[in-house]
């Protein structure tokens, strides 16, 4: 463990939430750091099957979808090396990530109710996208590229206007 700031040392190790909650109080800026692979915290977390130090990452707002130097995330480094437990964590976790933009979409929209006539467009847009290619079968798929489709479009109207 070459390379590894004392913030990254202690999320290798199970039982060291404790540990890790003083040192991430004393320097919040270790969400930055990272080792010579490119692996952050939350990478080390589940390479050592540090499922408590998972949690705690990913609640401090560590990036899941961060890759490595080999374009690994944390969530592809889980399924590599068979921590299936953190896995489940973490595809759980994508989905409430998805919905608090959700819930701040919709409260941008109930602020901004002129911009209401983009979400109809973003509709009819995604109906015509899944009517023709029928390709995500997956329900929740399917709202998150709605949602996200909605974010550009609101995005785009935002920096236009």
């Amino acid at each position: 463990m070459f390379g590894l700031t004392p913030f990254m040392y202690a999320t290798a190790y199970k039982d060291s939430l404790d540990c890790m909650r003083v040192l991430y109080a004393y320097c919040p800026e270790c969400i930055r750091d990272v080792d010579k692979m490119g692996n952050d915290a939350l990478h080390l977390a589940v390479l050592y099957d540090n499922i408590e130090g998972v949690a705690y990452l990913l609640r401090k707002g560590f990036d899941m979808m961060k890759m490595n130097h080999y374009k690994e995330t944390a969530l592809d480094l889980a399924y590599k090396n068979s921590r299936y437990h953190v896995a489940k964590l973490l595809e759980s976790r994508k989905y409430t990530i998805g919905l608090s933009t959700h819930i701040r979409l919709l409260k941008y929209l109930q602020s901004h109710p002129h911009k209401v006539h983009i979400v109809r467009s973003v509709f009819t847009t995604f109906t015509v996208v899944c009517d023709t290619f029928m390709c995500f079968t997956n329900v929740y798929l399917n709202l998150l590229i709605l949602f996200g489709l909605i974010v550009l479009y609101i995005n785009f109207y935002m920096f236009a206007s």
